[in-house]
């Protein structure tokens, strides 16, 4: 395919591990270049997928492949591909970076494969696995001539030249930022100069000033030093009598602070073994706050109806989860404050000691004094020290305790929480369990009536086969009397008291079939449907009176009382047969529906038992109720 590029969009380059495979070399591994770009391409300005590959250290390895929609749907056929073309590249380049990943491994699942043994070169993805390797795509590649190759190194070139001219002009950027900055070192060493000679002539100037305020100084210090002498014998023994009183005040107030001291240690120990406990328990609830989360979780995968519940839960927590961040925050600044109060005591405790030096250096000109006095401040400096570390230590374990309180309460409101869940799933479970089991009852009584249908399905599939056989019997009677096979026929008591049942599409209708009494007498309904009435009605029922009284002046013959066991002969002729049985059938068909006409069509007249099939399947051609009587 012979195109014509216009425009180029790089949709991905990066170095992929590639197994090479040749047919006279052994197989060995590298990383090429692969570059995937969109093209626009001659003729109807059709877009291209452009594949190319190459390798940094073999200048002339390049490898193209060129792929238009056309070009992706016959491949989309040969190899399964379930994605579209524009999807196409993203999932290659997935493939590629699973490759990409899999290259640290010591045995890689993703491994790309270019093999030349066929003669042209085959790109494969392949997965392995415990089973065998599955070869996810197959793209057939062409080697580059010398034109494609010489354009290839060209671009390359023009690459190459195009990154070179911007890294001069970075680096001219570069060396001129560098001599701004050295002209600026220059300009500020020389300001450096002139400040430290100004600097150096302060100096100078400050010391001649200093030399003569300090000789000044010595001798107004010498003039205060005698008139401070005879000041010092003077309050020499009234800062006695103050030290020695001071110092007994601070002997009470050491001991009044050891005892605080050993209080507060046994306040601390105290403290500490009810964190422990609180620990303790905070960690039996968490246990437990954990198997409710298990159990919870199990309710949840059983119950999905109750994820809305859920989703309001998780509002929820995120709202408790907003106020403790607020109570967190609320505690930090607590603690800055706590820190700033530390800084104004130790500020406090500066300036103190600021005092007691300037006292000290005061007391120097007492030898005696100072000693004592120097070794009762260390010692009241070092119990201050201790009594304020004491104290901040009681404060921080204070804060700690109370923040430690508001979290175990703060878990036990919420271990409550969840348990007042978990009794809300159970009661849901519960009535879950009730509906199972009402749903469980009425399937049985659901059950139940099935079977009832059916048994009155059989029912009415037996009762329709017995109307079938009554029906075939008539057909069968009345060939006969057609045909002349039987020109006498004697109609037995037990047909007086037969009388075919109605289906049961007729009892759908809204009625029980109607019984006749006998044969000999008139047709009587007894039952409340109107459909089942006529058509008992519309079947014909042949007496022995009715057919001698039709036929007394062709015939001699003895007329047949209902009710009466013994037979009588009746002649009927052929036309009259045939108008009963077209009348019988008419009436029948009318009443019936398509599934029971059916049903008609297809039953079988020899399935027939008891008695009745012993009067429809005679032995002979003589009725089992008594000898047929001719004409005269």
């Amino acid at each position: 395919m012979s195109t014509t590029w216009e425009e180029s969009e790089e949709v991905y380059r990066g170095v992929v591990p590639v197994a090479l495979k040749h047919l006279d070399r052994e197989e060995r591994s590298t990383a090429l270049t692969v570059a995937i770009s969109y093209t626009t391409g001659q003729p109807r300005n059709q877009k291209v997928l452009h594949i190319q590959l190459t390798d940094e250290t073999d200048a002339f390895l390049l490898y193209t492949l060129d792929i238009s929609e056309d070009d992706f749907h016959v491949l989309k056929n040969e190899q399964n591909i379930l994605v579209d073309f524009a999807t196409f590249p993203s999932k290659f380049i997935e493939l590629l970076r699973q490759c990409q990943g899999a290259a640290s491994e010591e045995h890689p699942h993703y491994v790309v494969q270019l093999s030349t043994q066929t003669g042209a070169p085959i790109l494969t993805v392949i997965e392995t696995n415990q089973f065998r390797q599955l070869a996810h795509i197959a793209l057939r590649f062409v080697a580059g001539n010398d034109a494609a190759i010489k354009r290839y190194l060209a671009g390359r070139v023009a690459d190459f030249k195009s990154q070179l001219l911007s890294m001069s002009d970075e680096l001219g950027d570069r060396t001129h930022q560098l001599q701004e900055s050295s002209e600026l070192a220059a300009m500020q060493g020389e300001r450096l100069r002139t400040l430290a000679d100004d600097h150096a002539r302060t100096i100078s100037e400050l010391v001649v000033r200093q030399a003569g305020a300090l000789a000044a100084a010595k001798e107004e210090a010498a003039a205060t030093q005698q008139e401070q002498t005879s000041q010092g014998e003077q309050e020499r023994a009234r800062l006695l009598e103050r030290s020695e009183t001071e110092l007994s005040a601070l002997r009470r107030a050491h001991m009044d602070g050891t005892a605080q001291t050993t209080q507060l240690t046994a306040t601390v120990h105290e403290l500490e073994m009810k964190l422990r406990e609180n620990t303790s328990r905070l960690q039996g609830a968490e246990q437990e706050c954990a198997l409710l989360k298990g159990e919870s979780s199990t309710l949840r995968e059983e119950n999905s109806k109750l994820s809305a519940k859920g989703h309001r839960q998780e509002k929820e927590l995120a709202e408790r989860d907003l106020k403790l961040a607020a109570a967190l925050q609320s505690i930090q600044d607590k603690e800055h404050l706590l820190a700033k109060m530390t800084s104004l005591h130790e500020a406090a405790t500066e300036a103190k000691r600021q005092v007691e030096d300037s006292l000290t250096l005061y007391k120097d000109n007492h030898s005696r004094l100072q000693e004592k006095l120097k070794l009762s401040s260390d010692e009241i400096t070092k119990g201050n020290s201790i009594i304020a570390k004491l104290q901040s230590d009681c404060r921080e374990l204070k804060g700690k305790l109370k923040l430690k309180a508001a979290v175990l309460l703060q878990q036990q409101e919420h271990s409550q929480g969840k348990h007042s869940e978990l009794e809300a799933a159970e009661r849901n479970a519960a009535e879950l369990r009730a509906l199972n089991a009402e749903m469980k009852s009425e399937k049985a009584r659901a059950e139940e009536g099935h079977e009832a249908c059916k048994q009155q399905l059989a029912e009415a599939q037996e009762l329709l086969r017995s109307n079938q056989q009554v029906i075939q019997w008539l057909n069968k009677e009345l060939n006969e009397l057609q045909t002349g096979g039987r020109p006498y026929v004697s109609i037995p008591n037990r047909v007086s008291s037969f009388r075919p049942s109605v289906p049961s599409t007729l009892k759908a209708m809204g009625g029980a079939p109607a019984t006749a009494s006998s044969v000999g007498g008139s047709a009587g309904a007894t039952g409340s449907s109107t459909a089942a009435a006529s058509f008992d009605q519309s079947i014909p029922i042949l007496s022995a009176s009715s057919l001698s009284s039709g036929f007394k002046s062709t015939a001699n013959m003895d007329t047949v009382s209902a009710g009466t066991d013994a037979p009588a002969p009746t002649f009927v002729p052929g036309a009259a047969l045939a108008s009963l049985r077209s009348r019988a059938g008419i009436a029948l068909a009318e009443g019936l529906q398509q599934s029971d006409r059916s049903r008609l069509a297809g039953g079988d007249a020899t399935n027939t038992t008891g008695s009745f099939s012993d009067y429809l399947s005679p032995s002979s051609g003589v009725p089992p109720g008594g000898p047929a009587i001719g004409i005269a």
